[in-house]
């Protein structure tokens, strides 16, 4: 009676377990997403992407880069600054029972290339600018939610901050803020 038990035991536990892989096996070839910040496109008219690769059920890491391909704006005298590149990497700790989606808390460092303007108004040339590349390296947290799909469509959403550490000054950049609405595929 004991050996007939211990069978019945071992083959449900077993059972349970298979149950339970076979529930995050589905996941298992898809540990990666790439992305497009919708925000940054529509808003800025930036090409903001991002690839993500999933660790596991509870953490990720991904790198974003953000590229502007636009000219110079006409009206100079509108703008501070010009961003013209930035690469984010970043690591995710996501808090559902589901695999790799629901609340995340994130951290993230950015480095980020701009234009700087300077504007020095004289009598004769009154919009005269000067204009300086200029680097920073920053550091924050992040939180958000992901949302998945059919198992293959992926929508995230998250909002953060952070501070500059290299080539800020107290009227420019000192803290810096992340977010955005992201959608993308997983494969």
């Amino acid at each position: 009676m004991k050996t007939k038990t211990v069978i019945f035991l071992l083959f449900i536990s077993t059972f349970l377990n298979a149950q339970k892989n076979k529930e995050f096996s589905q996941y298992l070839n898809k540990k990666n997403e790439i992305k497009i910040n919708l925000v940054n496109l529509i808003d800025s008219k930036f090409i903001d992407i991002s690839y993500e690769y999933l660790i596991n059920e509870k953490s990720s890491i991904g790198i974003e880069t953000l590229f502007n391909f636009n000219s110079r704006n006409k009206d100079i005298s509108k703008l501070n600054n010009l961003t013209k590149f930035s690469l984010t990497p970043y690591y995710r700790r996501y808090f559902s029972k589901k695999y790799a989606r629901g609340f995340f808390i994130e951290g993230f460092s950015v480095l980020k290339s701009y234009e700087h303007y300077s504007f020095n108004e004289t009598e004769h040339h009154p919009y005269k600018y000067i204009i300086r590349d200029k680097i920073e390296f920053s550091l924050g947290l992040s939180i958000g939610a992901k949302f998945v799909i059919k198992e293959k469509f992926v929508a995230d959403i998250f909002l953060g901050v952070g501070k500059n550490f290299i080539n800020y000054n107290d009227y420019y950049f000192k803290d810096i803020g992340r977010g955005g609405i992201s959608l993308g595929y997983r494969f």
